[in-house]
């Protein structure tokens, strides 16, 4: 907008409606259209379409571009005077900082055109929402290891030629106190608070830039109200200016090998060094390596790390699903109880064996996790129809199996694509929504079918996977990342063989993997996890206790047709309907456990840069593993047509919610005290509580009938009861078992 007073600072699309953002003398003014606003207008409609067709395009012609400028131009020039009248010009003198860049102020209007003549919609403020960061995101936590800076205290470094309007400024070299630094505006809060828990971690560290090659952190930018606006960075002198300083623009055929060597070392080096520190450099691209003047590579732009969370509730959902099937199963193939009950248990079951298998494999480089995922969830599907029209019972066991055997990667492995993504401090909530998936999809099958299955027939609760997975496996394809740092590095190192034709470009992952005979992996998968199980008496303990604790999960599934609808007089969508008692159950366990989490122990690793001990995370369960035995009391007896229903649900909502809260506490613990074998622990779990949980479905309903829902509730338990000295225990003396171990690392 070459010769105006005003520039065009950004242009964004939502469906048919365009916001053009002005920038004018400092103030912001937000521009909307839509289709909707030209009346009796066909010419100017489309123009208008036209313009957002060259917004839409993936690749823009010149005179799209011409045509882009020329539209901002026109729909400027009818708000003119009011730009005049709300922004008048202030004149600045002096060094500029960046409160003297921020806009001073914001305002929104619509552009309107009616019988084809322009008609400015009315103009009003609105708040200023620069700076970015502010949602749940108190900066004063880190002022112990990085300042607090105000917008004024920073001075930016203005443009060799010159700048007529000091708001055009993209600040970038600034100066704190005669300081030079590199300023980055945050843009995303989110992104930007776990931007700086990395840092965080890393300052914490003591590691000198020598020994863990990263930018550095020195300050944050915040007003006076304590809203993030930006990110202050020690300024790294580079040969070249800009882009030119980075990898991608220093590696040439022409760079002497021994110093691409050293690039790729110092690199590999830093990224195993950061993920030691629990951090993950989330954008692994060459632009983000900069060669500074000594001609050492730096890792920089440690943002960003889930699709996860909704595959695992769609694997878990797909067993349950088939429940208020088996009385139409029954019928149509002749068979008893019990032998309908293995359409889930068999599921169950195959679920349990997949990850002994898949989560090595996403473990080798050339394989990784996407891969995994993608394929097995494919083959998910395809069964799924299978299963959806097969009229031969045996071959739908047979297909039931095989659908929790493929559709089990994410299972054993998401929790690993979760730690991949997101640094330790964050891994907490982010292992509670994915547990969260784990419990609440079994219970929510029910309830998606339940309602359908007695007017469709049961094949509907089979087809209503097929749709269900149909739509995540796109989603999967989409939006999920590769995450395996092995697998990325493995396929850079692969780039730069090709572009260099030097095979000297390997990572010390994929040395070690084509170290590891067929053999060795059989043993890994196979063995290692229950060697580990055996050996090791709190690992034998973690996976005694939450195979119980999901064995009686799934007993449900057998108790709840003989209380609700023969007590109560629940039709089978009530039933159902019944097992969302386990979704507030979980959201009541995870805000517990996460409010614990956030302000007795995050607060303190971010003063401290490291947790006590592995076994605080254990510290909600000390209480939630009291509940576990109260719940199935309380639901096992108040199960009775005198007493209301909601009085038994309670019982339920009180055992899964304690068990959550234990099992969330297990899930943490495990790989934070054996991280080296963090894999083989979750496929252990995930197969030990899988084969109880099959058993629990075949022996649940005979044990209910045979000793009655109390007598027999009262059972289970009890045998969760003296498993609460053995949780207290861990909790007390886990420190001295861990040291014990032949597992663990060290302290």
């Amino acid at each position: 907008m070459t010769g105006r007073q005003y520039t065009v600072t950004e242009i964004g699309v939502e469906e048919d409606r365009v916001n053009v953002s002005i920038r004018f003398n400092g103030y912001i003014f937000s521009i909307g259209m839509s289709a909707d606003c030209f009346v009796n207008s066909p010419v100017a409609l489309e123009r208008f379409r036209r313009f957002l067709r060259g917004l839409t395009a993936s690749i823009r012609t010149d005179s799209q571009a011409q045509e882009e400028n020329d539209y901002c131009d026109d729909v400027a020039n009818v708000f003119r005077p009011d730009f005049e009248r709300l922004a008048p010009p202030k004149v600045h003198t002096g060094k500029v900082t960046l409160a003297d860049i921020a806009a001073r102020g914001h305002f929104k209007c619509d552009y309107q055109v009616i019988d084809e003549k322009d008609v400015p919609g009315a103009v009003t403020a609105r708040e200023n929402d620069w700076p970015g960061g502010r949602e749940g995101f108190d900066i004063r936590e880190f002022r112990s290891l990085f300042p607090l800076f105000d917008p004024a205290e920073v001075e930016v470094e203005l443009p060799g030629s010159g700048m007529d309007d000091i708001h055009n400024i993209i600040p970038q070299k600034i100066f704190v106190d005669g300081k030079a630094g590199f300023y980055k505006k945050c843009d995303r809060p989110y992104a930007c608070r776990e931007e700086v828990e990395k840092y965080y971690a890393i300052q914490a560290s003591g590691l000198s830039t020598q020994q863990l090659r990263t930018s550095r952190l020195f300050g944050i930018v915040a007003d006076r109200n304590g809203r993030m606006s930006g990110l202050l960075y020690d300024l790294i002198q580079t040969k070249a200016e800009g882009v030119q300083g980075t990898l991608d623009a220093a590696a040439t055929p022409a760079t002497p090998m021994p110093l691409r060597e050293k690039w790729a070392s110092q690199i590999r080096n830093t990224v195993t060094d950061l993920h030691d520190l629990g951090v993950a450099w989330g954008d692994v691209k060459a632009d983000n390596v900069l060669i500074d003047a000594d001609d050492n590579a730096v890792v920089i732009d440690l943002e960003g790390g889930s699709t996860d969370n909704i595959y695992t509730f769609t694997v878990y959902c797909g067993s349950s699903i088939y429940v208020p099937s088996t009385e139409q199963v029954i019928k149509e193939f002749g068979v008893s109880e019990a032998v309908a009950s293995l359409g889930l248990a068999l599921y169950v079951l195959g679920y349990g064996i997949g990850p002994l298998l898949f989560s090595p494999l996403s473990e080798i480089p050339s394989i990784g996790r996407n891969p995994i995922y993608i394929s097995t969830f494919a083959v998910f599907i395809v069964l799924s129809v299978g299963a959806a029209v097969c009229e031969n019972f045996a071959g739908f066991l047979v297909l039931r199996f095989l659908q929790g055997f493929f559709g089990s990667p994410c299972l054993a492995t998401g929790a690993a694509s979760l730690s991949d993504m997101f640094s330790v401090i964050y891994i907490p909530y982010n292992l509670a929504a994915w547990s969260g998936a784990m419990y609440c999809g079994p219970a929510l099958g029910p309830l998606i079918s339940g309602f359908a299955v007695p007017v469709k027939g049961w094949r509907w609760s089979m087809w209503e996977i097929v749709w269900l997975a149909g739509l995540i496996l796109v989603l999967l394809v989409v939006f999920l990342p590769e995450t395996s740092t092995p697998t990325l590095l493995f396929y850079k190192a692969k780039r730069l063989r090709q572009e260099t034709g030097s095979e000297r470009f390997v990572t010390v992952h994929a040395l070690r993997s084509k170290s590891i005979t067929r053999g060795e992996l059989v043993r890994l998968a196979l063995i290692k996890p229950f060697e580990i199980t055996i050996k090791d008496p709190a690992i034998a303990f973690t996976n005694i206790y939450t195979s119980l604790t999901y064995g009686i999960y799934y007993s449900f599934f057998e108790v709840f047709p003989l209380v609700y609808p023969k007590m109560y007089g629940f039709n089978v969508g009530q039933t159902g309907a019944v097992f969302v008692c386990v979704l507030i159950a979980c959201i009541i366990g995870a805000m517990w456990y996460c409010t614990w989490y956030r302000v007795f122990t995050q607060r303190r690793f971010q003063r401290l840069g490291t947790f006590d001990v592995q076994e605080t995370f254990l510290r909600p369960g000390l209480a939630g593993v009291l509940g576990v035995p109260v719940g199935m009391f309380l639901f096992g007896w108040a199960a009775r047509e005198s007493v209301p229903w909601p009085v038994p649900t309670l019982g339920v909502v009180v055992f899964c919610g304690c068990s959550f809260v234990v099992g969330l506490g297990i899930f943490i613990h495990l790989p934070l005290s054996y991280p080296e074998y963090a894999a083989s622990l979750f496929a252990a779990n995930d197969a030990l509580r899988s084969s109880f949980a099959a058993g629990a479905i075949l022996f649940g309903r005979p044990l209910y009938v045979d000793l009655g829902v109390g007598k027999g509730c009262s059972l289970l338990g009890g045998l969760s009861v003296p498993l609460v000295l053995g949780f207290w225990y861990l909790y007390r003396n886990g420190a001295t078992l861990r040291k014990k171990s032949k597992f663990t690392v060290q302290e």
